[in-house]
């Protein structure tokens, strides 16, 4: 097997420059100019998700073992957080990757860049010769064909002979997706190892967030998280390609205890197909995991605490994103209280850089979450794809501000109040009085106005939000303002409902609370949200109602 198509030379990286144009790049020249790429452009949000991750595991490796300057020395454990944060503030203000210190560390790596190479191609395990056959199609994220050669799982992006191989360099990527994202795979019984079941690939446990800077080497900058919450170093760099590749299949492992490690974890054990200069499919196998429950390395995650079987231990747990819930409403799980539950990793790390003032004030973050809804309960086909932002003042971060998370907290958990109990009860009664209580048609209009009014009061939620300034506005006035917009939204909301119903009603029905009418269903709406929205004499969580 013949060596060919190098990553650290070879253009496979899709990234988009300044003038908006994409292009792809090698691994050495994004380092060289990360400073003038705006962020990656692959085919899918979660192939860049997937694509950063091993990124970051050669940022975070050369973080430790190079000065900003590109002299080496190494991090050890007798540094202490100032003399981290110290470095990481030296690249930051120099803006960019110096270039030789990165060359020279991956050069010494170049045997293991092989994309095909007869004894360790990329991430790759060779020689394989158990485990499940994909076809080219197989391998890409955005597409997935059934056994059923009529009809496909998903609609098709390429035609032709683009469905029956790839390029290499699409090929690269794909193969990385299909680490960090894969479906399930069958146990092949023949295969040496412990063959336990792995499930989905790493990235697709997660409810996985990162932010994101103004180019790509403040992306990688801020999402570097090099040491521990409590400001201890990570362990020794161990990226795939300065480890032994493991052949077992499904093999449970430890936690690692450094981020390249985990990064690059190989959660499929695989061997791409080449023929004629393109890749034809790949053979695959369950590869290396180990439990959820209370990872305290993985920084990208949010994660929800529930007591374990014997009802004595709080265990946390990653939590999935949800294709229908736009990321601010997942605001209290990534900022809920800094003394309470538990916030992500690159959040806590976030704090740490604006405490120590390494980020300015008026910086604007923007976070992004990303993930997969697969197709089926058992994760054997590919679903929905997530891709949504957020984004805040870095300000809003500051211990100091810990009140304006907690009544931004509120007015979410505000909205979710409006919407599971004013609006229930508003689509609740309509039916009731269109359909006599008819509990599907009761369940599909409540489904729908909740959609709607979300939907409603997204757009200037997000506004709102992106335009708070801690240090320049009063926070009780911030929040009276966003309620007076919310209420307004809703209550314009229930009376475009009532009024779109109202030929289909020309009754009134007696139910549990008496005499049901149009009227009567309205004015109960109102007083829930009365009750939601109080008015209050400042405004903001905390202050005494009149």
């Amino acid at each position: 097997m013949e060596k060919e198509f190098n990553l650290l030379e070879e253009p496979w990286i899709r990234v988009i420059g300044s003038n908006m144009t994409i292009r792809e790049v090698s691994l050495i020249d994004l380092f060289s100019h990360a400073h003038e790429f705006l962020r990656l452009s692959g085919e899918m949000p979660t192939q860049d998700a997937a694509i950063l991750r091993l990124l970051l595991s050669i940022a975070i490796t050369a973080f430790y073992r190079f000065e900003a300057s590109g002299d080496e020395d190494e991090l050890s454990e007798d540094d202490d957080e100032d003399y981290i944060l110290e470095r990481w503030r030296n690249y930051w203000n120099l803006g960019h990757f110096q270039v030789e210190a990165f060359e020279n560390y991956l050069e010494q790596y170049k045997e293991r860049f092989w994309l095909f190479h007869p004894d360790k191609p990329f991430w790759q395990v060779a020689g394989l010769k158990n485990g499940t056959d994909y076809g080219a199609l197989s391998i890409r994220g955005n597409l997935k064909e059934s056994n059923n050669k009529l009809t496909k799982h998903h609609f098709s992006m390429a035609d032709g002979e683009g469905t029956e191989r790839l390029s290499y360099s699409e090929a690269a990527r794909w193969m990385i997706h299909l680490n960090a994202y894969g479906v399930n795979v069958k146990t092949d019984k023949n295969a040496e190892g412990d063959g336990k079941p792995a499930g989905t690939g790493r990235l697709g446990k997660l409810g996985l967030f990162y932010l994101e800077g103004d180019n790509l080497f403040e992306t990688l900058m801020i999402n570097l998280v090099p040491m521990r919450e409590n400001g201890d170093l990570w362990g020794e760099p161990a990226p795939v390609w300065e480890r032994d590749i493991r052949r077992g299949q499904g093999t449970l492992i430890g936690c690692p205890d450094n981020l390249p490690e985990l990064y690059t974890i190989q959660s499929r054990r695989l061997l791409l197909k080449r023929e004629n200069g393109f890749v034809t499919g790949c053979k695959v196998m369950n590869g290396d995991f180990y439990p959820l429950e209370n990872d305290y390395t993985e920084p990208m995650s949010i994660w929800i605490s529930s007591e374990n079987k014997n009802g004595k231990e709080c265990v946390f747990r990653p939590k999935m994103h949800d294709p229908s819930v736009q990321v601010w409403r997942e605001f209290p799980s990534l900022f809920r209280s800094f003394q309470e539950n538990r916030m992500p990793g690159i959040v806590s790390w976030v704090i740490a850089l604006r405490e120590k003032g390494c980020l300015p004030r008026s910086r604007r973050l923007a976070y992004h979450s990303v993930g997969i809804a697969y197709g089926d309960a058992m994760c054997y086909t590919y679903g929905d794809c997530i891709d949504d932002s957020l984004t805040m003042s870095s300000e809003l971060l500051a211990k100091a501000n810990g009140a304006w998370i907690e009544n931004i907290t509120d007015q979410v958990e505000k909205c979710k109040k409006t919407a599971d109990v004013a609006i229930y009860y508003l689509a609740g009664g309509v039916s009731d009085l269109i359909a006599d209580g008819n509990p599907d048609f009761k369940k599909g209009e409540q489904r729908k106005l909740k959609e709607q009014f979300y939907s409603l009061i997204d757009h200037p939620f997000r506004k709102w939000l992106r335009e708070i300034r801690p240090q320049d506005d009063g926070m009780a006035e911030a929040m009276k303002k966003w309620e007076k917009q919310v209420r307004s939204l809703a209550r314009h909301l229930g009376e475009d409902y009532i009024l779109s119903v109202s030929n289909n009603i020309c009754r009134t029905r007696e139910g549990k609370n008496g005499t049901l009418s149009l009227p009567k269903v309205l004015n109960i709406y109102y007083a829930t949200l009365n009750k939601i929205y109080e008015k209050e004499e400042e405004g903001g969580k905390g202050i005494e109602k009149k």
